[in-house]
C-alpha cells in the first residue's frame, strides 16, 4: 500500500509546485543518464481516470494545443541530457518547424522534460509532472517526435522551452507506438525499464485512445 499512497502524495507535490519549483535554483546539474536505476513513479495513461477527472484530456483539441503553443516542432533528441531545475534538460534537434520562428528550423533547442527527483519512502525517486504525469516517459534517442512547446520565463536563466501541459504535447512519429502496460498501483519500477517505450498505459482501451490522439496530431502537422 505504500507506493500508491506515496505516488498520490508526490503527484500532489509535483502539480502544486509546478513549473516554477521545477526550475528552482536550489537544484544542481548532473548527467541524467545516471538515473536509470532510480524508481520512476508514474501513473499509467488511463482513459477511465482522465474521464473521471473531467479535464478533457481524454479527447484533446489539437487546434487548441497548436494555438496555445509558442513553438510546434518535429525532430529528435541530441546526445546531451542534464538534470537541472527539477527537470531533464534535453537537447532537441529540429527537423521541421510547424509553428514558430522560421529561424529555428534545422537548429537545436533546449527542452525541459518535467521529471524531478523527490524523496520517497525508500529513498530518492523520479516523479513526472505536467505533460508527463499521465504515462509520460523521457524521449528516446533516434525517435522523431512532434512537440508542442512554450518558452520558459526569462527569470529561469536558461533559453529553453517546456512542454505544454497535456499528455499529447509530445507524441512519437511512428506507425506503431511503443508502449508498456502498467496495472493501476504498479509503481516504483526503475526508469531503465521504460527505455524502450513512449507511453505507459493502463490497458488496451487506453492505448487505443492515445493512438487516436497521436494520429490526429500527425495529421495536424502533415506527417
Amino acid at each position: 500500500m505504500l507506493w500508491p499512497l506515496a505516488w498520490a502524495a508526490l503527484c500532489i507535490v509535483a502539480v502544486c509546485v509546478g513549473v516554477a519549483a521545477r526550475m528552482s535554483y536550489s537544484d544542481s546539474s548532473s548527467d541524467a543518464r545516471s538515473f536509470t536505476n532510480l524508481a520512476y513513479v508514474v501513473a499509467p495513461y488511463s482513459i477511465d481516470d482522465l474521464e473521471r477527472l473531467g479535464t478533457g484530456l481524454d479527447s484533446p483539441s489539437i487546434d487548441e494545443l497548436g494555438r496555445e503553443a509558442d513553438l510546434v516542432v518535429l525532430g529528435s533528441i541530441g546526445d546531451t541530457r542534464e538534470y537541472v531545475h527539477k527537470s531533464l534538460l534535453t537537447d532537441f534537434h529540429i527537423k521541421r518547424v510547424i509553428k514558430g520562428s522560421p529561424s529555428e528550423d534545422g537548429s537545436s533547442i533546449k527542452v525541459f522534460e518535467p521529471i524531478g527527483i523527490y524523496k520517497g519512502p525508500d529513498g530518492k525517486v523520479l516523479v513526472p509532472g505536467d505533460a508527463y504525469m499521465f504515462g509520460g516517459v523521457p524521449m528516446r534517442p533516434e525517435i522523431e517526435y512532434v512537440l508542442f512547446l512554450e518558452r520558459v520565463a526569462d527569470s529561469v536563466g536558461i533559453d529553453g522551452y517546456i512542454l505544454s501541459g497535456s499528455p499529447y504535447s509530445k507524441v512519437p512519429v511512428s506507425d506503431n507506438v511503443a508502449y508498456r502496460v502498467n496495472e493501476p498501483g504498479e509503481y516504483g519500477l526503475p526508469l531503465g525499464e521504460y527505455a524502450d517505450c513512449d507511453i505507459v498505459v493502463a490497458d488496451e482501451r487506453s492505448l487505443e485512445n492515445y493512438e487516436c490522439a497521436q494520429q490526429a496530431i500527425l495529421d495536424f502537422v502533415g506527417e
